[in-house]
């Protein structure tokens, strides 16, 4: 073997861990599970180093730009007095806020034919959600019911019958 590039091809052709050479591939992987945790273990603690210089360094230039009076956020105009952000960048910003809000209020959303929930789709006959939302609801419905240590149960039904005593239709 000349160079490692040859070798890291050799042995992740006859399904070998590239990185130790003792033990077999994991199914179409180039390591084995014992060196796969290692690398994994190896990049956390690189980020973790690399976030902290990245966000000591980004704090020192953001407490540079405010003391320089330019706006902190496109970093080329000056910023509004007693602010840290510039005219343009702050219109910017509330127009993005803006844009996210519906102008119709949640409560009348279904009236409209809009969704309840997301306020953009239009809504499935008789639910008041729309399709993706409904889904999501289901899905959130089952977790509910799987979660729970007995399955679903009808306590809520027999509570009932407890108070109301067993009557329905106000009969």
């Amino acid at each position: 073997m000349n160079n490692r590039k040859e070798e890291y091809d050799f042995y992740k052709s006859i399904g070998i861990c590239v990185r130790c050479h003792k033990n077999a591939a994991e199914p179409n992987k180039v390591m084995c599970i014992e060196c796969a945790d290692k690398e994994r273990d190896i990049d956390k603690r690189k980020r973790e180093k690399n976030i902290t210089q990245s966000r000591s360094r980004d704090r020192e230039k953001y407490y540079n730009l405010k003391a320089r009076g330019i706006c902190v956020y496109c970093k080329k105009r000056p910023a509004i007095p007693g602010k840290t952000k510039c005219s343009k960048c702050i219109a910017k910003i509330r127009s993005r806020k803006n844009a996210n809000k519906s102008d119709i209020p949640r409560s009348e959303r279904v009236s409209y034919g809009i969704c309840y929930i997301c306020g953009k789709n239009r809504v499935i006959k008789d639910h008041g959600v729309c399709e993706n939302c409904y889904k999501i609801r289901l899905q959130a419905m089952e977790k509910c019911i799987d979660n729970r240590p007995n399955g679903f149960n009808d306590s809520w039904k027999k509570d009932n019958k407890l108070v109301f005593g067993g009557r329905t239709n106000g009969k």
